[in-house]
């Protein structure tokens, strides 16, 4: 390998100054890619240098496996460092800029245009088919920069997605210093000694899964104190504090459905999603710090101990998806902690005016991730992707059954569960009860049986919770 690339020094421009421990480069330089991906990076990684660069001490590998000592490194004015995929071909140029760029430009293939054919026979059809593969041979490839938004939705936002961010952020921003006032009043009171605060958004087609979500608390002992629901539909703030919930909706939220989704993507799921962006800007842009979940999770033990290193910007569930439009965080974007800063903030605020982004491509979690890449390429945003193992979600639920089994048994207890990954909420249901994870009695099962149960002035916890001294199993429903 040496001599192969020794032989190309000259000519790129690059020197080839031997293989680190791979894990090792993972480890320090890609700390923010979930865990269990590093179980299959190669056990080395390949260094080069510009040309007459220095940094490096050319030297005799100091381990019989062939590898440099990863200390070498430290001699490098900037490391950059290229995560490698299947199926990818990389092509290191030196352009002998002072500056690095700070994206990897990917670039495929383009067909060339079929050629128009001639009139005439067979004779003369042959020979043009002759001539145009000699041309085509000499013809210079044809490449096409791929562009991120391609897995956003193929275009860019359409004008009526703009129109919809429009209407959003003129009631927000008309709105925001009664908003601020008001919503920083009711934080006040809700946070902890920390400023944190955990933070669901959601319509009344959902209020039965919030109310689940906080048996499962009370089941496992575990304060929700700091929970503030927030909502565009008064029957959910009456709900919530009714069960001694903080509860905060808002005009500046704009006007929202109070249906829930019908299927994951659809328009009411679109729509809502502005909910979940504006709820945690402001509650970021007032310096608390955020744990936000949807609605269908459940707590089997506080997870409030994993967020501890205050070095770390945004802790995030693993999705559990590998899809390219999710990479390279692979981050779910219905249970993350943010910790409020001046980099946190501005993060936000770039998601905030994303909306239209998230409406082209009916997903909050493409665009959510690529802002995050963004900020940590920009202002050095630190994250953390929690391994599935503590924050397990609905591939757990799928595609890893023996380990599914363990929870279900409670043979295994996570901090939390996230029933996503579903097609729709009946079927978020009918999982969690197979989970033994779901906590609720038959007067508040479902968000219409709550709905009558709150109008006949009978809701409580004690109503709506199982007994917390109860066994929990599918069977006893």
């Amino acid at each position: 390998m040496t001599t192969l690339f020794q032989s190309l020094d000259e000519t790129a421009g690059l020197e080839f100054h031997g293989v680190v421990d791979g894990k090792r480069a993972f480890s320090e330089f890609l700390p923010f890619v979930p865990e269990k991906i590093q179980s299959k990076v190669s056990d080395h990684a390949m260094v080069f240098m510009t040309k007459g660069s220095g940094f490096l001490p050319l030297r005799s590998p100091s381990s019989a496996d062939g590898t440099f000592p990863f200390e070498d490194l430290q001699a490098c004015k900037e490391v950059n460092v290229i995560a490698l995929a299947r199926e990818r071909c990389y092509v290191a140029v030196n352009t002998q800029m002072s500056q690095s760029s700070f994206h990897v430009h990917r670039y495929s293939p383009v067909a060339p245009e079929p050629a128009e054919g001639k009139e005439g026979g067979m004779e003369e059809a042959k020979e043009d088919k002759q001539a145009g593969e000699e041309e085509e041979a000499l013809r210079p490839p044809s490449w096409r920069l791929k562009p991120r938004i391609s897995l956003e939705g193929s275009r860019p936002p359409k004008m009526t997605h703009m129109r919809s961010q429009e209407g959003f952020l003129l009631e927000l921003f008309s709105n925001l210093p009664d908003l601020e006032e008001k919503a920083g009043a009711l934080f006040a009171r809700a946070a902890d000694s920390e400023k944190r605060l955990l933070i669901m958004a959601l319509n009344e087609g959902d209020v039965d899964l919030l109310v689940n979500f906080v048996c499962s608390a009370r089941q496992a002992s575990i304060s929700v104190e700091n929970l503030v629901v927030i909502s565009a539909d008064q029957s959910v703030v009456d709900i919530a504090e009714a069960l001694h919930l903080h509860a905060f909706s808002h005009p500046g939220f704009g006007t929202l459905p109070s249906e829930r989704s019908g299927r994951y993507g659809d328009e009411n799921f679109q729509v809502m999603m502005w909910l979940k962006v504006v709820s945690v800007w402001i509650a970021i842009r007032l310096g608390y710090h955020v744990l936000f979940q949807d609605a269908d999770l459940v707590w089997l033990k506080s997870p409030w101990e994993a967020f501890a290193d205050t070095s770390i910007d945004g802790f995030f569930m693993d999705d559990g998806a590998r899809s390219e439009r999710f990479a390279p965080l692979y981050a779910n974007s219905g249970f993350y902690f943010l910790r409020s800063n001046p980099i946190v903030t501005h993060f936000m605020q770039g998601l905030l005016l994303s909306y239209d982004s998230i409406r082209q491509c009916a997903s909050h979690q493409t665009v959510f991730i690529r802002e995050i890449t963004e900020h940590m390429s920009r202002s050095g945003m630190k994250v953390k992707v929690l391994p599935d193992r503590d924050f397990p979600q609905g591939q757990v639920f799928h595609h890893q059954k023996a380990f599914m089994r363990e929870i279900t048994a409670r043979n295994h207890t996570p901090y939390v569960f996230h029933m996503c990954w579903t097609k729709d909420k009946p079927d978020k249901i009918m999982y969690l009860i197979k989970s033994n994870m779901w906590y609720m009695t038959s007067p508040c099962n479902s968000s219409d049986a709550m709905l009558k149960t709150q109008k006949e002035g009978q809701i409580s916890l004690a109503t709506c919770c199982l007994d917390p001294r109860a066994s929990i199993s599918a069977d006893s429903r």
